[in-house]
């Protein structure tokens, strides 16, 4: 079974100072089979969007367009 969690980083902006950074790791079973990193600096954002990967169970060939889609609405 396919599940959509939300992968947290802490990374440097162009300045070099930390910020949180959300994305979406993909897992099959125990194996993590994907991940998109840095999608949002907004936590609430990113989850509502793993909700809804995990609630409509979207095939893990498609996370790329959804991650596309999310950027360019938000």
């Amino acid at each position: 079974m396919v599940r959509y969690e939300i992968e947290t980083k802490i990374l440097p902006d162009e300045n070099g100072r930390e910020y949180v950074g959300y994305g979406i790791k993909v897992y099959d079973g125990n194996e993590l089979i994907n991940s998109v990193s840095d999608i949002s600096v907004n936590y609430d954002d990113v989850k509502r969007l793993c909700d809804r990967l995990n609630e409509c169970e979207l095939d893990p060939i498609h996370l790329p367009d959804v991650v596309e889609d999310f950027l360019v609405l938000n």
